[in-house]
């Protein structure tokens, strides 16, 4: 058989991932932080950012470069909003003066919830009210005051977020917007990524993605089923949070607080988070700026010392892509730092002395391994 995308035969074929059209929007796992973060900088009613122009704190995070360090200022002034400005502000000209009086947001003036995550839910929590007549507390009803947002309730604010906010926020829109961190459409592996096992001449194993895979499409036709069937509001939300539980199973099954998703003998599935960090992961490694950091001391011989003289070379501040050494151990025990030494001369290599060089640079460490 030939693959119809490809032309390739099965052993030649890398695979081709397919999709799963969801009934309702789900929650990623991996970003329900990052959308916590970003829910608590836009307004829940009109999606714009709570913090005001004119604030110190959000002038300085428009200075920041880095996306990420840049969220988390604009995070920092907005936190403290329980109110979306701008609502009643309107930009008028004073009689007298041809410069505004008030400068408009665009705000809508709405009040903004306390939101909070526990565990794979997303909770909206409303402070009371006080009436302007008296000082007594108009408290709204107990079902109003706490909600429990489902994906597709956040995935309408996230939608409505403008690209200029989302700039600000740290995103590129033409690449990614924070709409994107819903799922909608779940991706399916393929086959090469999830090999079934043969057990013996007539039985087969499947994998824990397969096996899972399976699971996420049976309840998400149940769900979609419900829905057309005219089930209660109670009843789609009990088959939506089953098939939220089995997606995030799916992507992680060791969250804190949740039970595990398992196979018929009860053995806990193998999650694709799983199959990817630890030491049976697929990637172990260390981070580049911490691996330049950790030196390894390697003796110089006459096969390696070629090598080691041009890491010598590059000193504790190698050129971009390079690995370089931090010191030079001679054969007396003396110790030289790089940092220091200015002279070509004092980067002198003799057979038995040691160079500490980057563990990058180091043939004598694995530092990733690939199962």
């Amino acid at each position: 058989m030939k693959c119809e995308t490809c032309t390739a035969n099965m052993a030649e074929c890398p695979g081709h991932f397919g999709h799963l059209e969801l009934a309702k929007p789900m929650f990623h796992i991996g970003f329900m932080k990052t959308v916590l973060s970003i829910m608590r900088c836009v307004c829940f009613n009109c999606s714009k950012i709570l913090a005001d122009e004119e604030d110190h704190k959000f002038k300085q995070a428009l200075k920041i470069k880095n996306p990420k360090n840049r969220l988390k200022k604009i995070l920092d002034a907005c936190k403290n909003k329980s109110k979306c400005e701008g609502g009643d502000d309107i930009d008028v000209q004073g009689q007298d003066t041809e410069e505004p009086v008030k400068k408009s947001r665009g705000g809508c003036g709405a009040q903004q919830p306390k939101l909070t995550i526990e565990g794979m839910k997303m909770i909206a929590e409303y402070k009371a009210q006080r009436k302007k007549n008296d000082d007594q507390e108009q408290l709204p009803e107990p079902v109003e005051r706490k909600q429990t947002l489902t994906a597709e309730r956040v995935l309408s604010v996230l939608k409505r977020i403008s690209d200029e906010d989302c700039q600000l926020l740290g995103f590129y829109p033409k690449y990614a917007r924070p709409d994107w961190m819903i799922l909608q459409v779940l991706p399916i592996p393929p086959p090469p990524v999830r090999p079934s096992v043969m057990m013996d001449t007539s039985s087969r194993s499947e994998d824990d993605l397969t096996h899972q895979l399976a699971m996420i499409i049976r309840h998400n036709e149940n769900l979609r089923k419900q829905e057309r069937g005219g089930a209660p509001a109670h009843i789609i939300s009990e088959f939506a949070q089953l098939l939220q539980f089995h997606v995030a199973t799916y992507f992680d099954n060791e969250l804190p607080g949740q039970p595990r998703a398992t196979q018929r003998s009860g053995r806990p599935i193998k999650s694709i988070c799983s199959r990817l960090k630890a030491k049976e992961g697929r990637i172990r490694g260390v981070p580049w700026s911490i691996a330049l950091n950790l030196t390894y001391p390697e003796t110089v011989t006459p096969y390696n010392i070629e090598r080691l003289k041009e890491l010598v070379e590059y000193g504790p501040h190698p050129p971009p892509g390079k690995t370089g050494a931090k010191y030079i151990i001679r054969d007396d025990g003396q110790r030289l730092d790089l940092r220091y030494l200015k002279k070509s001369s004092d980067h002198h290599l003799e057979l038995g002395y040691k160079a500490l060089s980057s563990i990058f640079s180091s043939f004598t460490l694995v530092i990733f391994s690939f199962v």
